[in-house]
Formats: C-alpha cells, sequence, structure tokens
C-alpha cells in the first residue's frame, strides 16, 4: 500500500476495556481516509486515523485507543493481519497527521522505520521525508515529535561500518547547538539516508543561490555567496546577517515603490533614538522551483511589536 490508502479488511477478536467481559468477534475496514471498528454486539465506531491516540503490541495482542480514551479495545487471534493492522493504522495516522500540519508527503512511498537516538533519548521512529524537511515520528506515543526543516540540516555524517548517519541542526542565535538526531542499525540502507538528508540540505542551499544570484545578479560574489547562506527558505535575516550584502538584498525585495514607500514609514516608525530593527526572507514557492519565489520583510516597532509584509504579491494589509 502507498499513499494510495487502499481498502483493507482485518477480523479478530476484541475485549472493550471499559465494559469488561469476554472478547468478541471484530471487523476492523481501513477505508482511505477513516477506520470502522464493528465489535459483534456493539454499534459499529468510524474514526478518523488522526482519532487514534494509541495503538500498541504486546505478545499478539494490539491495544487501540481512540481520542481521549473512551474507546479502549484489546485486539487479539489477529494472525499475520497483527502487522498490517499496526503497520497501516500508524502510517495512515501520520499522512493525516502531518497534513493537519500542512506537510503534505510523497504519494507514491511508505514511512520508513529506524532506530534513533537523540541525546538519551533511545527508540524506533517513523521517517518522514518531504520536500521542505524530514520528520521523525517515535513509536512510543509518549515521545514528541522533531519536525525538522531542510533549511536548518547544517550537516550530515554517515558511517557505513555501523550503519550510522547522523543530522546535525543549525544552531539558533542565542541558543544552544540541539542534540544531533543519530539513526542507527541502518545497514545497506546508510547511503540511502544519507543521500537523501544531504540533498534536503543541498537542494534549500540550491534554491536560495539561485533566487539571489537572479534578484542580486549585479552585486559581488562575496556578497550574493553570504545571502545566498542567509535567505533560505523564508529565514529571516538582519543587516548585520547580510553585511555588505544588506543594501542590495533590500532593493531587490523592496523593488516595488508601494511597499519601499511602507518599508521606509514603518522604519520611521521605530522607537525614537534606536536604530531601525528590520528582517528580510525569501523562498521558493515549491522545493525546486527557484524560478519564482517569494519575499517577506519585518520591521520592529515600539512596544515589542512587529510588522510583517508579503511583497511578492499583490496585498495591502500589514
Amino acid at each position: 500500500m502507498t499513499g494510495e490508502q487502499a481498502a483493507i479488511t482485518i477480523t479478530g477478536r476484541a475485549r472493550d476495556v471499559a465494559a469488561g467481559g469476554a472478547a468478541r468477534p471484530v471487523r476492523i475496514d481501513l477505508a482511505a481516509d477513516r477506520l470502522t471498528i464493528a465489535l459483534d454486539g456493539s454499534a459499529p465506531v468510524a474514526a478518523a486515523y488522526r482519532d487514534v491516540t494509541t495503538i500498541a503490541a504486546d505478545q499478539g495482542r494490539v491495544l487501540v485507543v481512540l481520542g481521549p480514551g473512551s474507546t479502549r479495545l484489546i485486539v487479539e487471534q489477529l494472525g499475520a493481519s497483527l502487522g498490517t493492522l499496526i503497520g497501516e493504522v500508524r502510517e495512515r495516522r501520520a499522512r493525516e497527521q502531518l497534513h493537519d500540519r500542512f506537510i503534505e508527503l510523497p504519494p507514491d512511498e511508505r514511512l520508513d522505520l529506524a532506530e534513533y537516538r537523540i541525546g538519551d533519548e533511545h527508540g524506533v521512529a517513523q521517517l518522514a521525508y518531504h520536500g521542505w524537511g524530514f520528520g521523525l515520528l517515535p513509536v512510543d506515543e509518549r515521545r514528541p515529535w522533531r519536525l525538522v526543516r531542510r533549511a536548518d540540516i547544517d550537516a550530515v555524517e554517515a558511517d557505513p561500518a555501523s550503519g550510522r548517519v547522523v543530522v546535525r541542526e543549525r544552531r539558533r542565535s542565542g541558543a544552544e547547538a540541539p542534540p544531533p538526531i543519530e539513526l542507527l542499525g541502518l545497514g545497506a540502507d546508510v547511503e540511502r539516508h544519507r543521500a537523501r538528508l544531504a540533498g534536503l540540505r543541498d537542494g534549500a542551499l540550491s534554491d536560495a543561490a539561485a533566487i539571489v544570484a537572479r534578484l542580486m545578479p549585479d552585486a559581488p560574489f562575496e556578497q550574493r555567496q553570504r545571502a545566498g547562506t542567509r535567505l533560505v527558505d523564508g529565514r529571516a535575516a538582519s543587516a548585520a546577517d547580510l553585511g555588505d550584502a544588506w543594501p542590495q538584498a533590500e532593493a531587490a525585495v523592496l523593488g516595488d515603490p508601494i511597499y519601499a514607500a511602507a518599508y521606509r514609514a514603518l522604519l520611521a516608525r521605530g522607537a525614537p533614538g534606536d536604530a531601525p530593527l528590520s528582517w528580510l526572507a525569501l523562498a521558493p514557492p515549491q522545493p525546486g522551483h527557484p524560478d519564482e519565489h517569494m519575499a517577506w520583510f519585518f520591521v520592529g516597532l515600539p512596544g515589542n511589536l512587529l510588522a510583517f509584509e508579503l511583497v511578492s504579491v499583490v496585498a495591502d494589509a500589514t
């Protein structure tokens, strides 16, 4: 099954944890956008995959919890379908929950499972690759998700001998460097994951460099290099970040006189005597399409306020 979400029917026996009593025949239908649980003698329960708050296996049985716990079933006697039930529900739930976060996964590939370590945390997680980055979704539902933007991948290292890939994230200003994400026991898949992760990082930098080159063709090479490594996938950059490249980048983003006037008016409203605070940001509309771009500016205002303007499309609100 790929992103097409094929229909699957699974049968076994289940016991309602809240009601107690003996296990009864159960039919579980996995449709494209929902699952339906029909427990013999009870009304069928239909739910979206995102409604599954727990699905865990123990010695051939599966605990399925929906919502805040109003439906809690122990499902057993699944035979070869045990792995199918767990794998499909986790796959489809992850896709729905990522979709809720405006993250779309490639429809023609399944999520990978990988052992991982982050600091003292060690477990197994689903790996979800998408155009803007990747997600590490621990199987242990008590653990938080890690959603990493491709622009925040600082380095990717591989050790084929041990089957390990290490992802280091960019350190944010004023913060400590986050612990690396280690993918363990990858075996023959080491190079596939290394290439996928490094490709995300390189794609972000390539898109940014192409946008900067198109907007600032006459800027010196060093200025274009500096801007291309900082104006990545909507990451806001200040004059301090861009250095000598700031005037050229500012002029390129504010090419429309209307937005340039709005920008100058907002700068003038800054706190008297303070240096104006402003930032620029650029991004492709889709990964791998730097022939177009989106652009923003941000201006700090008194009262700890921030003005934001999208300048790459026609809009009047700030």
